[in-house]
């Protein structure tokens, strides 16, 4: 069976959830954030890594003039 659940990894009662689930030998697998979840603020708050995979992205991203949009 799998459950969804949609919790802030970063708070309290989430780190205790993560440690009963450990102690119960159940998985759990956090998802991650994408680049466009984190641009757009949706979702949890992104991680340091997943902020700079973002901006990674955009660093090598190609940009495009507003002007040349139609």
């Amino acid at each position: 069976m799998e459950v969804n659940i949609t919790v802030d990894e970063n708070t309290d009662k989430a780190k205790k959830l993560f440690s009963f689930l450990k102690e119960l030998g159940l998985g759990y697998t956090p998802k991650k954030i994408t680049a466009k979840e984190a641009a757009l603020g949706i979702g949890r708050k992104a991680t340091d890594e997943e902020l700079d995979e973002y901006l990674e992205r955009c660093m090598k991203g190609k940009l495009t003039d507003l002007d040349e949009l139609k």
